[in-house]
């Protein structure tokens, strides 16, 4: 019975300091999913990387982005109002625009999972990491611009 407790925490710490490593860690092959989607497009995309992705109780009025440099990527949180806080985003779609300055348009799409979770207003939340970027790249999520 001892052997099984202590291989169950030795995976658990291990889990753990996988996930911590993780966010730190920015190279876009190896960033940690929260989100519970199998299909890796929905996760990963010309430069894009869905980090996290979670839904919340509480009252957001209209969609919210903020970002950071972290080097020569962006990270982004985006946020938007749902129904159901069981919903998750993927990414739809990234289209590039290469000209004086690059233009990166993301779309992400809010879909159902199987979690069960409390039935509230609220809104979903997902993290992004973009790049790497040059300096002055304008990139938009679902409409919204998050760097210029």
């Amino acid at each position: 019975m001892r052997r099984v407790h202590t291989a169950i925490l030795a995976v658990s710490l291990a889990s753990v300091a996988f996930i911590t490593v993780g966010f730190l860690v920015l190279d876009i092959r190896q960033c940690p999913y929260t989100t519970t989607i199998v299909e890796d497009t929905a996760l990963r995309r010309d430069g894009v990387v869905l980090i996290s992705s979670t839904g919340k109780c509480g009252n957001l009025e209209q969609p919210t982005i903020t970002y950071k440099r972290a080097g020569e990527y962006l990270v982004l949180t985006y946020s938007e109002p749902s129904n159901n806080i069981c919903y998750r985003h993927i990414i739809e779609s990234v289209k590039t625009q290469e000209g004086d300055t690059l233009i990166i348009r993301i779309e992400l799409r809010l879909i159902e999972t199987s979690e069960v979770c409390v039935m509230c207003i609220g809104y979903v939340t997902t993290t992004l990491a973009v790049g790497p970027l040059p300096e002055g790249a304008r990139v938009y999520v679902n409409g919204l611009l998050a760097a210029a």
